[in-house]
């Protein structure tokens, strides 16, 4: 599960079961412990325990809500070059129904980096779940790769 995400999710976590997502939290978790600086951590920590919720439904979501949330703006304030990080942000924002600042950060992300298939889409989903479908369709002029629950992608344009 270590990695960066990709369109289909994270790394390979379409393939992963709850062990594994738990596995990975553990190893996230040590890692920030070891260098809470070193920021990729964050968010794959932030979206382990979303994948554990959302695929899982190991916990009540309001229970462990505000978890990856944090992890995510901790990782966006150690390095905010990082388009991946305002991505998930993006993400972790648009769970909390904040649908405004979880569209500015994901232009952020594709502003960073416009030939990331991540930050495209979550642009997508953001606009998309924010009700902004027309936008959602066709942000920027660009096919669009728009989430599906079940983890694949689908384009629309």
């Amino acid at each position: 599960m270590v990695g960066r995400p990709t369109s289909g999710g994270f790394g390979t976590s379409i393939n992963m079961d709850r062990r594994k997502t738990q596995t990975a939290q553990t190893f996230f978790r040590r890692a920030i412990a070891l260098d809470p600086n070193f920021a990729p951590v964050h968010y794959g920590y932030a979206l382990a325990i979303q994948w554990e919720i959302w695929k899982f439904s190991t916990r009540p979501f309001s229970e462990v809500q505000g978890i990856p949330l944090e992890e995510a703006r901790i990782e966006v304030s150690l390095d905010d070059k990082d388009a991946t990080a305002h991505a998930v942000l993006a993400h972790m924002m648009m769970w909390g129904s904040e649908w405004e600042a979880a569209i500015a950060e994901a232009r952020t992300a594709l502003a960073l980096n416009p030939n990331s298939s991540f930050a495209i889409g979550m642009l997508g989903c953001v606009l998309g779940f924010g009700g902004y479908l027309e936008q959602a369709r066709d942000p920027g002029r660009t096919r669009t790769a728009v989430h599906h629950p079940q983890g694949s992608a689908r384009f629309v344009r």
